[in-house]
C-alpha cells in the first residue's frame, strides 16, 4: 500500500484491518468446524443423545466433607438429541457471528476515534471546533461513541461525507447503514440478541440495510431476534472495512496523503 509511507492516518487504519480479519476467521473457523461436525452426526438415530450438561455447584459458606466441597444439582439442565442437531449447530453459528458483529462495530467506534484525535492534530480549525464539544479532544478515551461520534465525523469529512454517502457502488447511505449496525450492536451486547422492530425497520433504506446484513426471527409482535450466518456476516465486514476507508480516503486527500492500496 502507497499511504503507509507517510499517511498519518493508515496505521490506525491498519489496526482496524487487522481486527477485522482476526474476527472474520473466527466466524469462518467455528462455521466449518461446526458443519463439519453437522456432517459427523448425519446418520444418527433422531432420539439419539448427542450433548448433555447440568450445572453443578456448591455452597460455599455451607458444610464440607473434611474439607472438600459437597456439589448439587440446580437443577437446570441442557440436552441436544440428533433431531435437534441442525438447529443447534445454526444457533451456535449464528451466536458466534453476532459477537463478530458487535466486536467490529465497536473497532470501527475505535477507528473513528482515532481518526478524530489524529485530524485535531494536523488540522488547528478542525481542534479550535472540536474544543466546544464537552470532552478533552486530546483524551480520546473520552471520546463518544454512537451517533455523537458519527456527527463528529461528519464534521471531520464536511461536504465529501454526503458526497460519497449519496453516490458509490453499493448505494449505500452511510448514517443509515451506521446507525442499523450500531442498533444491532446494542441489541447484540445488551438484549440477548433480541431488538424491537421500530428500532431497525423505521424506513424503507433501514429496513433495506437491516434485511441485507442480517435476518430475523419473529419474537412477538414488536420484537425479533437478529439470526446471523457465515455468509451475511462475511458481507457485513467487507462492507464495514469498505466505510471506513471510505473516511480514510476524504480525510487522507484532504492532507494530501497517499491514500490508494496497491
Amino acid at each position: 500500500m502507497t499511504a503507509k509511507c507517510d499517511n498519518l492516518y493508515y496505521p490506525d487504519l491498519r489496526k482496524f484491518y487487522e481486527r477485522l480479519i482476526v474476527l472474520r476467521h473466527n466466524a469462518y473457523f467455528m462455521n466449518n468446524m461446526m458443519n463439519a461436525t453437522l456432517k459427523k452426526y448425519s446418520n444418527v438415530p433422531p432420539e439419539h443423545l448427542i450433548s448433555a450438561s447440568a450445572l453443578i455447584i456448591s455452597d460455599i459458606t455451607g458444610e464440607t466433607d473434611n474439607g472438600w466441597e459437597l456439589n448439587f444439582h440446580t437443577g437446570v439442565s441442557k440436552t441436544v438429541l440428533a433431531k435437534e442437531f441442525n438447529n443447534e449447530v445454526a444457533r451456535l453459528i449464528s451466536i458466534e457471528c453476532c459477537y463478530v458483529l458487535a466486536q467490529s462495530f465497536e473497532a470501527l467506534e475505535k477507528l473513528f476515534k482515532n481518526f478524530i484525535y489524529e485530524k485535531c492534530k494536523l488540522d488547528n480549525l478542525f481542534f479550535e471546533v472540536i474544543k466546544t464539544e464537552k470532552f478533552n479532544p486530546q483524551d480520546r478515551s473520552n471520546y463518544p461513541g454512537g451517533d455523537s461520534l458519527l456527527k463528529l465525523i461528519r464534521k471531520a469529512t464536511k461536504e465529501d461525507f454526503n458526497k460519497y454517502s449519496e453516490s458509490n457502488n453499493y448505494k449505500l447511505k452511510f448514517s443509515v447503514f451506521w446507525k442499523t449496525i450500531s442498533e444491532l450492536r446494542h441489541a447484540i451486547t445488551h438484549s440477548q440478541n433480541i431488538i424491537k422492530n421500530e428500532k431497525i425497520f423505521k424506513s424503507k433504506d433501514y429496513t433495506n440495510i437491516a434485511r441485507h446484513f442480517a435476518s430475523f426471527s419473529p419474537i412477538t409482535q414488536n420484537e425479533v431476534e437478529i439470526v446471523l450466518d457465515y455468509k451475511k456476516i462475511d458481507r457485513l465486514l467487507k462492507s464495514i472495512a469498505e466505510f471506513a476507508f471510505q473516511v480514510f480516503k476524504i480525510l487522507s486527500k484532504e492532507k494530501g496523503f497517499k491514500w490508494k492500496m496497491s
